[in-house]
């Protein structure tokens, strides 16, 4: 019997879970539906509970297609920004709040950490809004707010601290609240000061990869499985860029979902300071830096939607017109306001529709030019899943793409910091590099290059005119 790694993945709307054999095959995995409450102030919460009751169930299904007994470990992975108050026997204070809530303090934050080039050289990030710790400085503002809680947790704290009884967080995704310094490479006083949180409260943070302790006992009885090590692992973009591959410096990944995302593993944590992406630690000493256009999946969706298209008709239809979109230009920034420009008479639905895929491989293509990628890209996430449009990107980004044939990379990332964590993997980028999958790959074709530079320069204007 081969032993079995549990990964799970709090996404913003889903939990994933996944058992995988060491050499990378994922036996059986499943899907919950746990997405957010939208109130009409703003605030997007989410009931702790939904968390634990999409894990149970989606486990109980895996489980109930292998030998339980077979688990060796449970690594955790989850959404960012995201955190939940709890008591002291674990329960939730309130509900948690989400990292899509942007009502947090951002004003508050700079004005008393008063250096924001210091808190980018700290933290990683810039102070915003969508920071925990800007939310967390909003919630110290009101009486009696710290009232009866002992923890601050992240997604993944939520379920270990159900599973172990531990409060314990990934410096994955420590580093990712805006309360963590990378050069002190632990809690930062200022930042955790200035969000007003109490320092008490906060998770141990553990290594990616490091046990943050045993399974209760009474949790392998519910679960149905021994008493195994529950594993910390990392954020849902950087378990993917492991379980994609990615274990060298300049090693690069794409990610297409909701949010269009690069994500690049550095050797330093100081990146090129003319472009400032946002930074953190990854696997075995490296760094990461990444760039976000958080909307770039929501304007391919705004666009089919408004037509109601399916996706192979919007593709075909977009891919049909010419390059240039006869002079039609979309911005995909949509949290920093859109934009359409160059409407005319003759301008037709397809032109629209292939305005949103140049203004995206815009977006791109600034990402990769600001990281200076060099390399091969690899692309994952559902909408990379059209030749075309793959080969366009390609085209117009002067890149190589590799679309990776990899359903659960996020949750074989996890694994393998699950099976290092109980000494199955001696080093997990090795491991990654031994296992790594192969795809499609789209080389870039120089036919269109002029009329993609035109589009790409009149887009960069227009980001410095909009900015």
């Amino acid at each position: 019997m081969k032993d079995l790694l549990a990964a799970v993945d709090i996404g913003t709307t889903r939990l994933k879970v996944g058992l995988f054999d060491a050499e990378g095959r994922c036996v059986v995995s499943a899907a919950r539906p746990c997405p957010p409450d939208y109130a009409a102030d703003g605030t997007i919460t989410l009931r702790a509970g939904r968390w634990w009751e999409a894990f149970a169930d989606g486990f109980g299904e895996c489980l109930a297609a292998v030998e339980a007994s077979a688990v060796r470990a449970i690594g955790v992975s989850s959404q960012a920004q995201t955190y939940a108050l709890l008591d002291g026997e674990g329960g939730a204070v309130a509900p948690a709040v989400s990292w899509l809530d942007l009502r947090g303090d951002a004003e508050g934050m700079a004005r008393d950490l008063e250096d924001e080039e210091d808190y980018y050289g700290h933290a990683g990030w810039h102070i915003d809004p969508m920071l925990a710790s800007c939310k967390l400085r909003r919630l110290s503002g009101g009486p009696g707010a710290w009232d009866g809680v002992e923890h601050v947790v992240f997604p993944d704290g939520w379920l270990m601290f159900r599973l172990t009884g531990r409060a314990g967080v990934s410096r994955n995704l420590a580093s990712m609240s805006g309360l963590y310094s990378m050069k002190l490479g632990r809690w930062w006083p200022r930042a955790v000061a200035a969000a007003r949180v109490p320092e008490r409260a906060l998770p141990t943070i553990c290594g990616m990869g490091e046990p943050v302790g045993a399974l209760l006992p009474e949790m392998a009885r519910e679960l149905g499985i021994p008493v195994v090590p529950v594993v910390a692992g990392a954020n849902d973009q950087t378990a993917a860029a492991l379980g994609c591959g990615l274990t060298l410096p300049g090693d690069t990944m794409l990610g297409m979902g909701t949010a269009l995302v690069t994500y690049q593993v550095i050797r330093s944590s100081a990146p090129a300071a003319e472009s400032r992406p946002l930074r953190g630690p990854y696997p075995c000493g490296l760094h990461w830096q990444m760039d976000v256009c958080n909307m770039a999946g929501a304007a391919l969706e705004w666009a089919r939607d408004l037509f109601g298209l399916g996706w192979e008709q919007f593709y075909d239809e977009a891919l049909s017109a010419e390059p240039g979109s006869g002079g039609l230009r979309l911005s995909p920034h949509w949290d920093d306001g859109g934009a359409l420009l160059g409407l005319r008479p003759g301008t037709s639905r397809r032109h629209l529709l292939r305005a949103v895929l140049e203004g995206i491989a815009c977006a791109v293509r600034e990402q990769f030019d600001l990281m200076r990628v060099s390399r091969p890209v690899r692309a994952v996430g559902g909408a990379c899943a059209n030749d075309g449009w793959m080969q366009m990107l390609a085209d117009f980004t002067g890149r190589s793409i590799e679309r990776l044939e990899l359903a659960q990379g996020g949750l074989w990332g996890t694994a393998i910091m699950a099976a290092h964590g109980v000494g199955i993997f001696d080093d997990m980028l090795a491991a990654a590099r031994a296992r790594r999958s192969t795809g499609r790959r789209f080389d870039p074709r120089p036919g269109d290059a002029k009329i993609y530079g035109r589009v790409y320069d009149e887009y960069l204007e227009s980001r410095n005119v909009r900015s």
